[in-house]
């Protein structure tokens, strides 16, 4: 945070984006689409534990493996950082704005939203699936 920052923020305050509690169950989807889903989703699993897991193979790395990607696909469905875009920097957030340490905190949670989509996806995916398999029966 810069002293421009510290000193015209307090003159002229931006918004701030909100972070929110995601209460709403997923929306039933054709089953299609679920299937496209859940292909996509299997490929972003294998992608991160291929990047992660796969070089140090063994029973208590794999564990790891999915406690972590479980906790990280749990917490994105239920935490949702929305931030305010309309003060996220000049020239649509290319720029950083030295006269606001507020853009910087909505650039954080841009960021943030960016890095738990895919968990939220995944998530949402599994949620429509067990959905779908309980009015199949």
């Amino acid at each position: 945070m810069g002293l421009f920052e510290i000193l015209f923020e307090r003159a002229n305050p931006g918004k701030i984006g909100v972070v929110e509690k995601n209460s709403k169950r997923p929306e039933p989807v054709d089953p299609s689409v679920l299937i496209i889903q859940i292909i996509i989703s299997l490929i972003f699993i294998w992608l991160v534990y291929h990047v992660t897991t796969r070089n140090y193979l063994s029973l208590g790395n794999v564990i790891k493996f999915v406690a972590i990607m479980s906790g990280y696909c749990i917490l994105s469905y239920y935490i949702i950082p929305k931030p305010d875009t309309s003060n996220i920097g000049w020239l649509g957030g290319f720029i950083d704005n030295p006269f606001r340490y507020s853009d910087d905190l909505n650039r954080i949670l841009f960021v943030f939203l960016i890095i738990m989509y895919p968990g939220r996806f995944v998530f949402t995916t599994l949620l429509q699936c067990i959905s779908f398999a309980q009015d199949r029966s």
